[in-house]
């Protein structure tokens, strides 16, 4: 019988008829190997699209903002990036141009009394000057947002300062340095970051000491070389450091600061690596604002008592209290004698170091600049306005 394989039983192969079948699969795998061919086509144009597209856009120039503040006598700040401030301090910008005109003349000539002074008699806090016999005011800024705290150079031709400054505190957060002619030309802005403050001019003209605040606990100090812009760190302890002044002879400088508990006065070489020396014990009391006297002996300094906190008075401290171990044998004195009562702050001595300018409000409201002989006597007002004077320094004696 016949069955599925053939007769007689014996298998034998299928007959398989291949024709039709293999060309329909070839058409198939054509149109397949067509289609991959469009898609990696499409892949290769939409590339090099891009690629075109990106490189043959219109570039957008970059364009540096003008200067839009006017300063002083039509002078114009340039808008400058703001130095990055961490842990380890402020990093620096490159050196600004300067634009300082070496032939300016001294403000005030032949005047030997100058005082520079912040007030916000013009509406906001703004830098002035005061011939002290004359009476005569020269305004020196007016900066939108205030400066402050004005130090002369050693030349008396040039003042750096502080800004902006809408009140006076110690801690400035949003700061920065400037330098300007003293007619109110030649603004230019220094390369600390935000935060930096009160600035001490070297004897020499070649550094800065400024304080720089990380946020309201944290301030630190730094020495700025105004040749090439580099800052050094200073301080070398945590917490509050501030308040920092050369010595007349730029040896070395005092600060404040709060590393050992309380608020003190140190003193420390003119070098990173020294350790600074503690100079006031008394730890209860808070202490601020020193100055050297001109022969580099001694300092006057604010004090307020952290306990009543009602006057802040000048005192006077010996740099020989410097080797006194025995805290019996340490001696600070009113520069005042008796019981006079009145607000004190701010002093800077007269380069002849037989006079103190301060700032005084001894009615408890009007803020005027005030001077008086370093032994307390002779209190003089030399300011009569209904607004706040402060920051008074004196300028240089200019030969």
């Amino acid at each position: 019988a016949e069955g599925r394989h053939g007769p007689g039983g014996t298998p034998s192969e299928p007959e398989i008829h291949m024709s039709g079948v293999s060309s329909t699969r070839r058409r198939r795998k054509l149109m397949q190997m067509l289609s991959r061919i469009g898609i990696v086509a499409l892949i290769i144009g939409a590339v090099f699209g891009g690629w075109w597209i990106l490189n043959n856009r219109p570039v957008t120039p970059d364009i540096t903002p003008e200067a839009t503040e006017n300063v002083g006598a039509g002078t114009q700040v340039a808008t400058q990036p703001a130095a990055v401030v961490t842990d380890e301090g402020p990093t620096e910008e490159p050196d600004p141009i300067s634009t300082i005109d070496s032939t300016i003349s001294p403000l005030f000539p032949g005047e030997e009394d100058v005082i520079a002074f912040s007030s916000n008699r013009s509406g906001s806090y703004q830098i002035w000057a005061l011939a002290v016999s004359s009476g005569e005011l020269f305004q020196i800024t007016d900066i939108p947002g205030g400066a402050c705290q004005p130090e002369w150079s050693p030349d008396g031709l040039r003042l750096v300062f502080t800004s902006p400054c809408r009140a006076n505190q110690d801690v400035y957060l949003e700061t920065r340095l400037y330098v300007i002619n003293t007619d109110g030309t030649g603004l230019e802005v220094l390369p600390p970051g935000l935060g930096s403050s009160d600035a001490s001019w070297s004897p020499d003209g070649r550094h800065l000491l400024f304080t720089q605040a990380l946020d309201q606990l944290r301030t630190q100090i730094y020495r700025l070389d105004l040749e090439t812009g580099e800052s050094v760190y200073m301080s070398g302890e945590d917490g509050l450091n501030f308040h920092p002044v050369w010595s007349p002879d730029g040896t070395r400088f005092v600060f404040v600061s709060t590393r050992q508990g309380g608020y003190r006065l140190y003193i420390k070489e003119n070098d990173p690596d020294f350790v600074a020396l503690t100079l006031t014990r008394s730890a209860v009391n808070y202490v601020s604002m020193p100055v050297w006297t001109p022969d580099s002996l001694q300092i006057i300094f604010v004090q307020r008592s952290a306990t009543t906190g009602v006057f802040s008075q000048l005192y006077r401290v010996s740099l020989e209290m410097l080797n006194i171990s025995d805290i019996l044998l340490y001696k600070e004195n009113r520069v005042s004698e008796g019981q006079i009562l009145e607000q004190e702050v701010d002093p800077d001595i007269h380069p002849d170091g037989f006079r103190i300018a301060y700032e005084g409000w001894p009615d408890g409201v009007n803020h005027d600049i005030w001077v008086m002989f370093v032994d307390g006597t002779n209190r003089t007002r030399l300011t009569d306005d209904e607004g706040i004077d402060f920051d008074p320094a004196w300028r240089p004696l200019i030969p």
